[in-house]
């Protein structure tokens, strides 16, 4: 004859737990991760030959955010150049700003 057992738990010790953390911790970061999907924001800016970004890259930028760009060495600046991020997440549409001096010759780009 067998004596019979209680079926046989993950940890003998102490009892089954039915309340799960992992599902709260799930629950509390999907709204972060949805809020970060729908942001209002602008990607990377737009990349010159004769410019650069006067501050450090950034991930995204708000709407309306202003970034301002200095002329590479070897070019001189023509006009202050700056863009912004617009409500449709894209750049303003600038030209290129700077100027390369051959031969003592201004040549715009």
């Amino acid at each position: 004859m067998k004596a019979s057992r209680a079926p046989r738990t993950c940890c003998p010790c102490c009892p089954e737990k039915r309340f799960s953390w992992r599902l709260v911790g799930i629950l509390l970061v999907a709204p972060v991760l949805l809020l970060s999907l729908n942001c209002d924001a602008c990607g990377e800016p737009p990349k010159y030959d004769s410019m650069t970004l006067k501050s450090i890259l950034k991930n995204y930028y708000a709407v309306g955010e202003k970034i301002f760009y200095k002329c590479n060495p070897g070019y001189y600046i023509t006009f202050p150049v700056s863009t912004y991020c617009e409500k449709n997440h894209s750049w303003f549409p600038i030209p290129e700003g700077c100027s390369m001096k051959k031969d003592n010759i201004l040549v715009l780009l």
